[in-house]
């Protein structure tokens, strides 16, 4: 279908804003976002939506880009291109709902994004979507945060296949920083710290959780009702510095006008405008101009005075297909005082012949003699107080010395330090697969600041720590030596740090055999490792890091930290669970068991049916992997699937197998013990299986009865239980995952009360879910007991089974019926749904 694409208006804007790893790009320039929001406004008050207040925004402000909560018309847009002004459109629909149970308005969101979408492609003023905001905590609990993400990552999808050319994100706060959609292109947060080191502190976290990508708070303001102007003024303009200096891409500095409504009605109460409603300026509209004035790129508000001498230290083993990108990149570096030194491990003609050319550096030829021991000689060559490795697969930022200067003077303690390795976009659909596929390299944090590895290809150390700990082990040839030399520099007091904007483009493998070589190789580094920190592997496992492992792609986040009733500000997500349980039916170990199973199925035919169930799994985790991890590639379809799928499958062998063979004389019986206790272990917690009844009561506006929020009706409620029983059986839920739930009864049930609120200009719509949840033993157990005694074992499953669904079913009416009692009230209206 022909798609009548916008008149293009007159201006400036040549290029679409794009992502550049961590940061924003036009054209090949950086930009950092300088955004304020606008509207919405009450009706009139702008009477040409505001077009007269753009050349003050421009001009008077200094923002490059606006953020609004409404589609506006092609002429607004057009007045924004003419004033060099981008664009972030936040699509408004009825999120503050249950668009899970209400369908029609789910469809009705679609349908708005494909409209706003298609009818303004192709406008230069254009930079991005929200495809939502700040979709409340409890409504993310109550519809499931796995669907939530899901049906976010689908719009964003959606608007990508319309418009590839701009950008789209979710708006997320911190109530729900778990909710992070795998295929945005940027990572967006509303944050309100108003005090420096809180702000300071959480900024750090956010730049950690967003990965690969780049980090814009798409809110950020303080109300001069409460604070008073000066210190809205003094809070705006330091924070838009210090997201600067800590390394955001943007700010969206909330809000232009304290003219505002929501929802049809104009907002009195608060005064976040950087001007009033009648227009006036306030304080922080020339401090947070000067602030952004200034500056053109986070690297400017870097003091230069005193920076140290560094030494870039790259080693290359038949890298003339990457070398040459390398030291282009290095040669055009932004830094006053530093040295280039290449070792041309194994003194390859086509190497030397690439880096003799670059008068400025220093090469270094020697025979092959392995990774460590190039980079100890590269070391015992420079003159550097830092010295700052890399690999010839990379490439780096003309700031990224900078900014690892920088993160060693702020931080004076620390002896080694780096930032993130991002993959360039991919060459070819081999190479992206390449890039979804588990064992990249990444750096594993202690706290946001602190690290306990990084990975070598952008590692910096001090001479004197370097020094101190002996330098790079060199029985480690191809890999594993970043990794001995970090945790020494720990085991001796030093401490290694985290410098987010130190990050530097670093590509993947091409091919899947290169991948393949690749993970072996790291298989057997890993068994080199054993020898020297057997502590550190313990059973049959990788390394146990004390740190987490940042992914640029987290696709499970189940343990969530609410707090009691779910009311934390600040809900932490872990990323373990779910995960854990399908990486684990990937393990050799588990493999070796099911084929062992088979061949025991020989003499007990019950054995081979578990053995094969077994295998099975094994199928079912490699694609439920692929399928999670494909997310945030955008490839679709049933090929990239498979090839992913088999490339999980595989990396067990690749990679594990390799290790244990090659540490095979310090694996013991107890370690074996282990490792079977380890692989059975996550049967106990996944998955959880159950149904849910849905209940809702209405208030209406002015009700003298309404709770202030839906905790306080379920507070009630159990008191009222409490009351009517001489014991109830419900119980606060302290990890905030429900609000109340019982405990497990003798056939492996339990129940959840779960609530959320849907606020409407006519009043609120309470909403409550009652849960009946199994036992994942009683699933696994059934499954095993039908396996492997076939008929009897049926049967007994089968009965186990009816019998826990029956009387989890009666037990789910009776904790309605208590609630329908409890809720009735006159002028009250009570309605259920199963789901």
């Amino acid at each position: 279908m022909r798609t009548n694409r916008p008149p293009r208006p007159i201006t400036e804007l040549s290029h679409p804003l794009r992502v550049h790893g961590k940061a924003f790009h036009c054209g090949n320039d950086p930009f950092w976002v300088k955004a304020v929001t606008f509207g919405p406004f009450p009706a009139g008050h702008f009477p040409d939506e505001g077009m007269s207040e753009l050349g003050r925004i421009r001009d008077e402000l200094g923002a490059n880009c606006l953020r609004l909560f409404e589609v506006p018309s092609l002429d607004f847009l057009h007045a924004c291109a003419q004033h060099n002004l981008r664009v972030f459109i936040t699509l408004p629909w009825t999120q503050h709902i249950d668009f899970r149970a209400a369908r029609r308005a789910w469809e009705e969101a679609k349908l708005a994004l494909v409209e706003t979408v298609r009818s303004l492609k192709g406008h230069p003023a254009i930079a991005g979507y929200f495809v939502a905001n700040e979709i409340r905590s409890d409504l993310v609990r109550f519809m499931g945060e796995s669907w939530t993400r899901d049906r976010l990552e689908e719009l964003i999808q959606l608007g990508k296949s319309i418009d590839p050319e701009v950008l789209f994100s979710y708006a997320n706060y911190p109530t729900t920083e778990f909710l992070i959609p795998r295929n945005q292109d940027f990572f967006a947060m509303n944050v309100y710290l108003e005090e420096k080191e809180a702000f300071s502190h959480y900024l750090q976290r956010l730049l950690a959780l967003s990965g690969d990508k780049p980090l814009l708070l798409s809110e950020l303001g303080m109300d001069s009702l409460r604070n008073g102007p000066e210190r809205q003024a003094d809070t705006i303009s330091r924070s838009v510095k210090d997201a600067a200096q800590l390394g955001a891409a943007g700010v969206c500095v909330f809000a232009w006008s304290d003219a505002w409504q929501r929802g049809g009605e104009t907002i009195e109460e608060w005064a976040f405008g950087l001007t009033t409603a009648e227009g006036r300026a306030k304080p922080a509209l020339a401090q947070v101009s000067e602030s952004w004035g200034a500056w053109q790129r986070p690297a400017d508000l870097i003091n230069t005075d005193k920076l140290p001498k560094i030494s870039v230290l790259v080693c290359t083993y038949r890298g003339s297909a990457t070398i040459s990108a390398c030291l282009n990149s290095l040669l055009a570096l932004d830094y006053p005082d530093f040295e280039i030194i290449v070792v041309n491990d194994g003194d390859d003609a086509r190497v030397a012949e690439i880096v003799e050319v670059e008068k400025a550096v220093t090469l270094i030829a020697t025979e092959h003699i392995g990774l460590s021991a190039a980079r100890n000689l590269a070391a015992s060559h420079a003159v550097g107080e830092i010295f700052v490795y890399t690999d010839d697969d990379c490439v780096a930022e003309p700031d990224w010395l900078l900014h690892m200067a920088e993160g060693f003077a702020q931080h004076e303690e620390i002896a080694a330090g780096g930032g993130p390795n991002i993959p360039p976009a991919a060459a070819s659909v081999e190479q992206a697969l390449v890039q979804c596929s588990p064992g990249g390299p990444a750096h594993v944090l202690l706290t946001d600041q602190r690290a306990e590895h990084i990975p070598g290809c952008n590692l910096a150390v001090r001479r004197e720590a370097f020094e101190a700990v002996g330098g790079f082990d060199e029985r480690f040839r191809a890999a594993g030596d970043d990794v001995d030399f970090q945790w020494r520099l720990l085991a001796a007091g030093y401490a290694i740090g985290f410098f987010a904007k130190a990050w530097i483009w670093h590509h993947r493998r091409a091919t899947f055999a290169a991948y393949r070589r690749q993970q072996q190789g790291y298989g057997r580094a890993e068994a080199l490792l054993i020898e020297k920190w057997k502590e550190r592997f313990p059973a049959l496992g990788g390394a146990v890091w004390n740190g987490a492992v940042y992914q640029s792609s987290p696709f499970f986040s189940s343990v969530i930290y609410r707090g009691e009733w779910s009311s934390e500000a600040f809900q932490l997500a872990t990323i373990v669970g779910p995960e854990a349980f399908w990486s684990q039916r990937l393990h050799p170990l588990w493999v070796v068991n099911g084929g062992v199973l088979i061949l025991l199925g020989i003499f007990i035919p019950g054995l081979f049916l578990v053995g094969s169930a077994a295998l099975i799994l094994t199928l079912v985790a490699a694609w439920v992997l692929a399928r999670a991890n494909l997310v945030a590639s955008g490839l679709t379809g049933a090929g990239p699937k498979i090839h992913l799928a088999k490339l999980w499958a595989q990396h067990g062998w690749n990679r594990a197998a390799v290790r244990l063979k090659g540490s095979r004389r310090y694996i013991g019986w107890r370690d074996l013990w282990q490792a079977h206790k380890e692989l059975f272990r996550a049967f106990e917690t996944y998955p959880r299986l159950g149904y849910a009844l849905r209940l809702s009561q209405w208030w209406g506006r002015g009700d003298d009865t309404q709770p202030q929020t839906p905790a306080d009706r379920v507070k009630a409620y159990r008191q009222w239980s409490q009351d009517e029983q001489a014991r109830s059986s419900w119980r606060p839920d302290i990890t905030g995952e429900s609000d109340l739930l019982t405990a497990y009864n003798l056939l492996g049930i339990r129940y959840r009360l779960l609530s959320a609120a849907e606020y409407h200009a006519e009043g609120m719509n309470l909403l409550l879910k009652i849960r009946a949840e199994a036992h994942p033993a009683l699933l696994w157990c059934g499954l095993l007991f039908s396996l492997a005694l076939p008929e009897p074992g049926i049967l007994l499953a089968s009965a186990l089974w009816s019998v826990a669904l029956a009387s989890s079913f009666i037990r789910v009416l009776r904790y309605r019926s208590q609630l329908e009692k409890f809720l009735s009230k006159p002028g009250k209206k009570v309605a259920s749904s199963e789901e």
